[in-house]
């Protein structure tokens, strides 16, 4: 008798469990795209080209050992190109870290723009921008070093949303953004970000 009692009780908890971990699946799922749906708008929506921002923040990507963007980072450098062509800011402002092979971003992507046309004078190097919340915190330094206190971001579409929360939280609040063209692993990179936006929502700054 005891032994039945128990094997339904088993089986009614393990009923139970399975119940709560579908709705907890399903709950996590929706979750998952809404968020993505959100960030997505967001991240298209480009600020409009208005008064001039004090500098454009070019955030890094990965470089070939050649010293060459990879495509990621070439569809953001493109972009920044065709806004400071176009008169959206005084400055470029280019924030990497070190990558793997050894070849520090920054020191890269103001290679590449000058390659492409942009004066050196105009171009800030930050190679200790190893992520985006190191970017922010060294953007707001050379911001506070030259009395600026606009921004434009450039990232890819999936990344905008976490960069101007790292922005403002760091305490730069004229924070506008412009996404770069889109490439496929803009959606790969929607786990990443949904994951990195919670982090940094509530993260000691």
């Amino acid at each position: 008798m005891q032994a039945v009692f128990l094997y339904g009780w088993d089986m009614a908890a393990a009923s139970r469990i399975r119940k709560w971990l579908v709705r907890a699946t399903l709950a996590l799922t929706g979750w998952f795209l809404l968020h993505s749906a959100i960030i997505s708008w967001d991240g298209c929506s480009d600020s409009p080209i208005g008064e001039p921002a004090d500098a454009i923040v070019i955030l890094g990507n990965a470089v070939h050992p050649d010293g060459t963007p990879a495509n990621l980072l070439r569809s953001r450098l493109d972009k920044a190109v065709e806004l400071f062509k176009h008169g959206a800011a005084r400055k470029i402002i280019c924030s990497g870290g070190i990558g793997p092979n050894g070849v520090p971003e920054g020191d890269a992507m103001r290679a590449d723009l000058i390659a492409h046309g942009i004066d050196p004078s105009v171009i800030i190097v930050d190679n200790a921008g190893k992520d985006t919340y190191n970017t922010a915190q060294n953007t707001r330094r050379i911001f506070t070093d030259n009395n600026w206190t606009s921004a434009l971001i450039v990232s890819n579409f999936t990344h905008i949303s976490r960069c101007k929360l790292a922005f403002r939280r760091v305490g730069l609040t004229d924070v506008r953004c412009a996404h770069a063209n889109f490439a496929w692993r803009d959606f790969k990179a929607f786990p990443h970000e949904f994951v990195g936006y919670y982090y940094y929502l509530v993260r000691s700054y």
